[in-house]
């Protein structure tokens, strides 16, 4: 899962609008729009996006949770 918390703050700190993004990133608006609002976009599209803002991946996925397993 990705965190649109870091590609809205970026985008914010950046002033870009989403348009601005849009064409940066080479994706539609409706793209950037779903990507801020944390919604389900292809991979291609994140990625353009992520290397828009200057983002590394590390930056905006999140971690894969620890699969605990039970003691003996």
């Amino acid at each position: 899962m990705y965190r649109s918390d870091k590609i809205r703050g970026k985008q914010a700190e950046l002033g870009w609008s989403v348009g601005q993004l849009a064409r940066r990133a080479e994706v539609n608006p409706n793209t950037v729009s779903a990507i801020r609002n944390g919604r389900s976009v292809t991979t291609v599209s994140l990625e353009k996006v992520i290397n828009a803002l200057g983002l590394q991946p590390a930056e905006v996925f999140e971690p894969k949770p620890e699969v605990q397993s039970a003691a003996a």
